[in-house]
């Protein structure tokens, strides 16, 4: 009888204790010894559960639903925490990189959290959403993140601030040059970088062939060439110099596309891909890819950019199950803390995605949102009380949607 009564002492059964599949991670990769404070791995750990389960990602909520911590505890490591100039998550990526054949490639992109009633929060101002092609109140963030077609990682981010905010000024295109001088800087290898025509500037595309990197990436139609020995034709005047019939249809892209040979100004030679979508296409609706890999068949240079919209699901996820838009602090310390919880919430949540061999984001948060954690002997097992038809957390104001076509991609 005593015997069986140990036994039962020795059951535990919890329902928030994601905290050690969590935790097995953080130790696992070592995320403790260089993103924040060893003594705060349990604070740090929280806060990264009441992202994942929670609809409401506030200090106050966390420490209701979760009583082993206070809020204070949690306001005082965001500061503390950050994912921006730390080469933690390049490791991480070399780990994955050492395990596939493939080194993956960069996607450098940038996304509106709209914040209408933050008024008070430090870089907000107005920001033109092109998604809802207005002005709204809110902030810029731009985003460096890796992908290798099934796992993506966010390498790092800046918070773009206004003029007005700030003493030394940068743009958004000097974000992302110097977030691509960081991530060489610690030597990441990649395939190629992606990014659309917002950031294909000499500055950055010089940048990109002294580190080596190869890019793919849009122009707009007025950029300079020089093509057979013409000089100074945009890129609009070249597509003209086709008839339709040169045009080669692939099955594979489903474009129409003509790959040549330019010099781009400043830059030197590139491979510029002349998109169409359909043998009769206008040139307003042609695109304009270059890429500095001579060599790459006309199919293959689409393909490779429109990879770009990886980097768009991400901002999708974030925004709809891990809670990115619903920020609640105010300095850029505090800022950058949230954001790198909720970008290291992420790789969690895909981890444990591809561990247990689900489709989507949504079904693993509502995975995690369900399962019962019981503990006999200090042996873990998990039982999932989540139905089929279990619905898994939203945000009902959601930006960025998905597009239904790859033209919308490619265009986007």
């Amino acid at each position: 009888m005593e015997n069986n009564n140990n036994f039962f002492n020795n059951i535990s059964v919890n329902k928030y204790e994601i905290h050690d599949l969590i935790m097995d991670l953080v130790y696992k990769f070592n995320f403790d010894k260089s993103l924040f404070p060893q003594n705060s791995t349990i604070i740090f750990v929280t806060f990264c559960m009441g992202i994942i389960l929670f609809n409401n990602p506030a200090a106050t909520h966390i420490a209701q639903k979760l009583v082993w911590v206070s809020h204070d505890s949690l306001t005082i490591l965001l500061p503390l925490v950050s994912i921006n100039n730390n080469n933690i998550i390049i490791l991480f990526i070399q780990c994955i990189q050492s395990q596939t054949a493939k080194l993956g490639y960069l996607i450098i992109d940038d996304v509106i959290i709209r914040k209408p009633f933050g008024k008070n929060i430090f870089p907000t101002t107005s920001v033109y959403d092109h998604t809802n092609n207005r002005y709204v109140w809110g902030m810029h963030i731009v985003v460096l993140l890796w992908s290798n077609g099934w796992f993506k990682v966010p390498v790092c981010f800046r918070i773009w601030i206004p003029k007005q905010k700030c003493e030394d000024y940068h743009t958004k295109l000097e974000l992302a040059i110097n977030m691509i001088t960081f991530a060489h800087k610690f030597g990441l290898q990649v395939e190629y970088v992606t990014f659309d025509t917002w950031y294909s500037s000499k500055a950055l595309l010089t940048l990109l062939k002294k580190c080596n990197y190869h890019y793919v990436c849009m122009l707009k139609n007025n950029r300079k060439v020089t093509y057979k020995n013409s000089f100074n034709l945009n890129v609009k005047t070249v597509s003209m110099l086709f008839n339709k019939r040169q045009y080669r249809f692939y099955t594979a892209a489903g474009f129409y596309i003509k790959a040549i040979i330019v010099d781009l100004y400043g830059i030197g030679t590139v491979r510029l891909a002349l998109v169409k979508n359909g043998y009769g296409a206008a040139v307003k609706n042609t695109r304009f890819i270059i890429t500095d890999m001579l060599d790459a068949p006309a199919q293959d240079i689409v393909k490779k950019y429109l990879c770009r919209w990886d980097i768009e699901v991400f901002f999708r996820d974030i925004k709809q199950f891990l809670n990115f838009e619903k920020v609640q602090v105010r300095s850029l310390k505090k800022l950058e803390g949230y954001f790198s919880l909720v970008f290291i919430s992420f790789i969690f949540v895909k981890i444990l995605q591809l561990k247990n061999n689900l489709n989507t984001i949504g079904e693993t948060i509502s995975l995690l949102q369900e399962f019962v954690q019981v503990k006999v002997n200090n042996v873990l097992y998990i039982i999932n009380l989540a139905s089929k038809d279990c619905k898994s957390k939203q945000v009902n104001d959601v930006t960025n949607p998905i597009a239904t076509t790859i033209w919308d991609k490619l265009s986007a």
